[in-house]
This record gives C-alpha cells, structure tokens and sequence, in this order.
C-alpha cells in the first residue's frame, strides 16, 4: 500500500516512517503540510493519507475536503490524526469522508490495525468495482 504521511511535526513524522517502515512494505511519501501533500497527490498513486489536522497552510479538515471532492482523489482514504481532538471535529471529519479520526499520542498498535483495515476496506472496494 502507498501511504502519504502529512504532519508538520519532525519527530512524529519519521517516528511514524521508522514505525511503519520496520512493520510493513507499504511505500511511504511524507510532508509537512496540506498544500505539499495535494501537490504529492497530483504526481503519485496514494492508497491512504494519514494527516495531522492543525498544520500551517492547510489544515488536516482541509486537505481531506480537497481530496474527497476531488474527482481524481476521492477515493483515497483518509485518517485525521490529531493532539486537539473534539467530539465536534471528529463526528465532522467522518461526515466528510474521513475513513478514521485518532487521537495523539495514539497507540502504534491501534495505528497498525486501522491500517490493515483500510487495506482490507480498499480491496473490498476493488473486488466491488470487478463484480
């Protein structure tokens, strides 16, 4: 699976590449912002966005509006990832298209299980769209 991994933080960037990198072959793209992540998303073939929502330039909200109202990007999905949770921002990120909202610091474990569930999800679409 190719993951983009959108987070304006360093460290929690290359924690989640060095996480992800050792458990899986997933092909990893990261940035720090929205605007950098569209631009990505224009070049590259991207399974799953894993985005930070508070972000200079573009906020995780944004970016996932873009990218579900894309045509060409709406059916990547998405996981908001943030340390200033809300009810109010969760129940909007899922009525938006979000395929999951976590809350930092969040469990590298429970990471690795949406992960696998949104390969399943995505292969399931796949299997859909033959039939």
């Amino acid at each position: 699976m190719r993951i983009l991994l959108v987070d304006d933080n360093d460290f929690t960037r290359e924690m989640l590449i060095d996480f992800l990198s050792a458990k899986s072959d997933h092909k990893l793209f990261d940035c720090n912002n929205g605007r950098a992540a569209l631009d990505i998303l224009q070049r590259e073939k991207i399974d799953l966005v894993l985005s930070d929502i508070m972000m200079p330039q573009m906020d995780g909200h944004e970016l996932l509006l873009h990218i579900k109202k894309s045509e060409k990007l709406k059916d990547i999905e998405v996981v908001l990832l943030t340390g200033y949770g809300t009810i109010k921002s969760a129940v909007q990120a899922m009525k938006n298209g979000a395929y999951n909202y976590l809350m930092k610091p969040f469990d590298l474990d429970e990471l690795q299980v949406t992960i696998k569930n949104v390969e399943n999800y995505i292969s399931l679409k796949n299997q859909q769209k033959i039939l």
